[in-house]
This record gives structure tokens, sequence and C-alpha cells, in this order.
């Protein structure tokens, strides 16, 4: 690998650490600080946890109108770069209201929700910059691959640093308003210094001629609405966010309320860390030897129905159980005369597993 080559490699790389330690702190600790830091009351954290639900979700239709913006931005410095700067920027300048103290009730509530959706926008814009500006630094599939998979491991390293290490840290710190701060504003601080990386160690490849076709909302909207497997991909990406970020914020709660100790969570999020490694280990030959299987597509499209099913199942057992504790529709005439009524509400899928 020539030295220019080695230099995007390696800068285009170091600079994923720190955006990642950046995000991953706001995904995983920003609804304990609300709750457990700031004390905020229950209408308020009600109010805010409703907002931070639904602009997480819809963070899967921002992207798309996100690159769209990009794409039309015209520099003498190009159209990523700029793009990386101004958002990484401004972001930070949201991020830190996001960890502030800046008002009560309902004034709170409309000053975070603002917050956080420019903070979105921002971040979002040097996200969709920084990993389309891979595609501008060389031609070559694999030298691209390379340069995309050497980023994912450093970008995990700065995501794991700070799912092992927030909640120590900012407990050390004295769990105090003025500490989280602290952090926040040391994770920008090394948030904003790796982006230096890009800015100016990584050299664009200006032979790589761009799309002259330009697209406009209309044409983004339709592209997405009459393409089913975009359509199933953009629903894909909003379910996983509700998951992420389910499991992440549930999780130390768990471990404070449930398992009683909340020092323990940087022990489980280790646990997990150490599982992904050995996962992502062991991923490249068990790969190698499932596709030399015979009957493979037979059993992929088994194993699909399958999971199909359990998700169904699960869906009904969830539905059943609204149905009932809120009162709609289903009596209990009605379940004692329904022999499938009758199953999903005298049962529940760990018993199943637990029968099984």
């Amino acid at each position: 690998m020539k030295n220019p080559d080695r230099r995007n490699k390696y800068f285009f790389g170091l600079g994923t650490i720190g955006r990642d330690m950046f995000y991953a702190f706001e995904a995983n600790a920003l609804l304990y600080f609300l709750s457990n830091i700031l004390s905020l009351p229950i209408h308020v954290f009600a109010a805010v946890s409703l907002v931070l639900s639904v602009l997480r979700i819809a963070d899967a239709l921002n992207d798309p109108i996100t690159g769209l913006v990009i794409d039309n931005i015209h520099t003498k410095w190009g159209k990523f770069k700029p793009a990386i700067l101004v958002g990484g920027v401004v972001s930070v300048i949201f991020y830190l209201i996001l960890f502030g103290n800046v008002g009560t009730g309902t004034a709170y509530v409309i000053f975070f929700a603002a917050a956080y959706v420019l903070w979105d926008i921002s971040y979002g814009i040097n996200d969709i910059a920084y990993w389309t500006l891979l595609p501008a630094l060389t031609q070559d599939q694999k030298q691209r691959e390379n340069y995309g998979a050497f980023a994912r491991i450093c970008a995990n390293i700065g995501m794991y640093i700070i799912m092992v290490g927030w909640q120590p840290i900012t407990a050390a710190l004295g769990n105090t308003p003025k500490a989280w701060m602290t952090v926040a504003v040391s994770v920008s601080v090394i948030y904003l210094a790796g982006l230096c990386f890009p800015l100016f160690g990584v050299k664009e490849n200006r032979e790589i001629k761009e799309d002259e076709e330009k697209f406009s909302i209309r044409d983004m909207w339709n592209a997405i609405t009459k393409n089913d497997q975009l359509m199933w991909t953009t629903l894909s990406m909003a379910l996983f966010m509700v998951g992420y970020c389910t499991t992440t914020g549930f999780a130390t709660y768990y471990m404070q309320y449930l398992y009683g100790d909340i020092n323990m969570y940087a022990i489980l999020a280790a646990g997990l860390v150490i599982l992904l490694v050995l996962l992502w280990l062991l991923m490249k030959p068990l790969n190698a030897i499932v596709t030399r299987l015979p009957l493979i597509s037979t059993v992929n499209g088994l194993g699909g129905a399958a999971l199909g099913l359990v998700c169904g199942g699960l869906t009904l057992f969830v539905a059943v159980w609204a149905m009932q504790r809120f009162g709609w529709l289903l009596t209990p005439e009605l379940i004692d005369s329904t022999t499938l009524l009758k199953f999903f509400a005298s049962h529940t899928p760990l018993g199943l597993l637990a029968a099984l």
C-alpha cells in the first residue's frame, strides 16, 4: 500500500473513535441523566421520554434528507469536509445543551425537544458526510473495503469505551450535573479533535467524477416508497433504533433497581463487548462453513419462516396482554369462548420456553 493510501486508511479510521464515543454517550446515558441526575418531575420526564422515542425512530427518515442536502453542497474544499466540520461543531453546541440544566416544566420540554432535533440534524450531516467521503478516497473496491473495515474497528473501539466506562467515570466524579457536563465536554473535545484526522489528513481523489444527475426531495420520496427493498430497509432501520435504544436505555435501570447494584453495569457492558468480539472473530469461519452446507437455501427459507412465526406469536401475546390490561374489546366471556384467545391469555412466552 502506497504512503498516501496508508495515510487515508489510518486517518479516516482514527477519526471514527471520537465520533462513536460522542454518539454512544448520548445513546447509552442521556435517559439515565434525565431521570436520575436531573431528577425531572414525572410528567416532565414522561414528555421528554416521548420526545426521545419519537425522534429516535424518525431518525431513520432523517438520513435520506441529510444525504440530499450534502449532495447539493459545492465548495472549493469539496462537499464532504465542510459538512463534516460544520456538522461537528454545531452538533457539539446542542449536545452540551442536552446535558445541561436548562429550565423546568413545559419550557424545559420545548427547549430540550428543539435542542435534540437540531443536534440530530447536525450530527446526521456530520455522519452522512463522513461515511460518504469513503467512496471519494479511492476507486479500488478492495481498498475501499479495507478502509471501511479499519474505520469500523476504530468506531467500535470508541463505542465500547463509552459503553463500559460512562457509569464508573460519572460515579467517580460524583454523579452531579456538573460531573456529567464535565464528561460531555470531554467527549465533545475528543470528538472534535478526532475530526482533524479526516479534515487535515485525508486526501480526496479529485479524479473521481460525481454523478451529474441531481435528485429532489420528491425524487427521494418516490425512490423510497416505490422501491420495496428500500422501504423494508428503512423500516428495519427504524425497528433497529427502537430495539437498540430500548435495550441500552433499560439495562442501566435493570442493574440498579432489579439487580440492585448499578456498579455492575460496567461489568455487564464489558461482558457484552467480549461476546461481540468473539462473535466477530467466529463469524468469518462459521460463514465459510455454513455456506458450504447442502440445502442451505432451503434451511435459510425455513429459518426465516420460523422466525416470522415467532415474531407473529410474540406480537399476539403483546396484543392480547395490552387489550386485557386496558380493557379493549376482549371480555372474559369472549376469551373463555375462544380457544386461541384463551391460549394467548393464559400463557406467556417465558412460560412456554420453560415448559420446553
